[in-house]
């Protein structure tokens, strides 16, 4: 159902899509605030580094989530075809001669951005840590 939206998206150039992603990282900035204070009140820290440290729980999620969506492993935590070799969700159960001749996931630009929206949430977290 979503592969087709899924493709059609990541078929747009880069122009078109940064926009979106440059407002879903600000409002993933905007957001570590209300988690920020609550971490910030509990362990008796400064703004800026519950800040900081809220923001390296952020980029350790994003990363998590950009490479687990980007190398497909939805199928019980296991992969694509560790899933189907394990599991035999489909028809084909030579999975790993699949595997062999290149059947890899396609692309994924949004886990890519979130991957380095993770990378760069890791970035600020320590800056700000450091700060506070």
């Amino acid at each position: 159902m979503g592969k087709v939206a899924d493709d059609l998206w990541a078929s747009l150039p880069l122009r078109e899509r940064l926009p979106e992603y440059l407002a879903i990282f600000a409002l993933g900035l905007t957001t570590a605030v209300v988690p920020a204070l609550a971490i910030g009140l509990i362990f008796d820290l400064g703004f800026y580094a519950a800040v900081g440290y809220t923001l390296l729980a952020l980029g350790l999620f994003c990363l998590l989530g950009g490479g687990a969506s980007g190398g497909r492993y939805s199928a019980l935590g296991l992969g694509a075809g560790a899933g189907r070799l394990k599991f035999v969700y489909d028809e084909d159960p030579n999975v790993l001669e699949d595997l062999r001749h290149a059947r890899r996931p396609g692309r994924n630009p949004a886990a890519f951005w979130m991957v380095l929206a993770g990378f760069a949430y890791l970035g600020i977290g320590l800056v700000m840590a450091n700060l506070g």
